[in-house]
């Protein structure tokens, strides 16, 4: 038989991690990307200012590249990607700054 035990939330433990989880994204930048779910058009935003180039790439859910762009800014990244073409389903954004990845967002593609 089962015995019911009072649960006390006193028992769980909660620890903040100072270091990126994955080593995924950069905690400092902070990068806006919407909609999400998309039909047609992704905006990529920040106040971030780069030293260098930003390349966008979008992969399908298999890993296959289909949209590539590095682009220069001299002040903040403002961006739209236009994805008429794309069916429905999931995609990943990445975007990089040189070598070092700046985010990945999983998008979804609602037509």
């Amino acid at each position: 038989m089962f015995r019911k035990i009072p649960f006390n939330l006193n028992w769980i433990l909660f620890e903040e991690f100072d270091v990126p989880i994955l080593g995924l994204e950069l905690d400092n930048i902070r990068i806006n990307v919407y909609p999400n779910p998309i039909k047609e058009k992704i905006n990529i935003e920040s106040e971030y200012i780069p030293k260098s180039s930003i390349e966008y790439k979008i992969l399908d859910s298999n890993g296959r590249l289909f949209y590539e762009r590095s682009k220069r800014y001299d002040s903040n990244i403002n961006e739209e990607i236009e994805l008429k073409n794309i069916k429905s389903g999931f995609i990943f954004l990445i975007i990089l700054e040189g070598d070092r990845l700046l985010q990945v967002r999983k998008i979804i593609i609602d037509k």
